[in-house]
């Protein structure tokens, strides 16, 4: 098997990561995050067939299936891959938006960041550091300081745990200034490839900066636009 040949290649007693990457995966009108299955932390040959078979057909769940019927995508052109990556064991993680998506501002890069992995930003567990950036000049416009009690971490067995840091750690800045400036740009690079504003995961282990993953912002707002109707002007809606 192909597959296993690969897996062994690399070292098949690594962790690994299997997640999809479809053609209706994320676009600029509809998030189909979330509808296939990723199964992360996988050890060893069984595990990893399995995961693969669980990730491909989760392309037919019931709730795939109906999000692409609401969408109006046709399930017969929606394709998927499965990708298989090394897990990062971060030392450093968080999100980065490359528009603010509070203010809706486009001149904007918002950088969250803790230690350990980046699960106690989404899940709200862990107060995070928090930047504002300004793109024009990389500038620090805002910084907030989250105390970061927690981080979460894996053990030997891949299991994902919280783990109290000590008080001094818990004040102490996740990001140096090169580390933050260094993620400022990539997210002007990942912006610029894809033409729109970006939800970026980002991790650091050793010191070096992996992209985990980028998808489109739905929820950027268009320009407002004047409309004259019967000598008044209107603000259209925004969409």
């Amino acid at each position: 098997h192909e597959l296993l040949k690969l897996a062994e290649a690399k070292g098949n007693e690594v962790f690994v990561a299997v997640r999809s990457s479809a053609t209706t995966e994320d676009l600029s009108t509809a998030s189909f995050a979330g509808q296939q299955e990723t199964f992360l932390n996988i050890k060893g040959n069984d595990m990893l067939l399995t995961a693969v078979k669980k990730c491909w057909a989760s392309l037919f769940t019931a709730r795939a299936i109906y999000y692409r019927s609401k969408k109006g995508f046709s399930h017969e052109t929606s394709y998927i891959a499965v990708v298989v990556q090394r897990m990062v064991n971060y030392d450093k993680s968080g999100v980065m938006f490359t528009v603010n998506p509070i203010t809706n501002n486009k001149e904007a890069i918002v950088i969250e960041s803790v230690f350990g992995l980046g699960e106690g930003i989404v899940s709200g567990t862990i107060e995070p550091d928090s930047y504002v950036i300004q793109k024009k000049n990389l500038n620090v416009v805002k910084r907030r300081l989250g105390l970061k009690k927690l981080a979460f971490v894996k053990d030997e067995e891949g299991h994902t745990i919280k783990k109290e840091l000590p008080e001094a750690k818990q004040k102490e800045e996740v990001l140096t200034l090169a580390e933050f400036k260094s993620l400022a740009n990539y997210g002007l690079e990942i912006e610029e490839h894809y033409k729109w504003p970006q939800d970026i995961e980002w991790a650091i282990e050793k010191g070096k900066i992996y992209i985990v993953q980028s998808r489109t912002v739905t929820t950027v707002e268009k320009e407002a636009k004047k409309v004259e109707v019967k000598g008044k002007v209107l603000i259209e809606g925004l969409a």
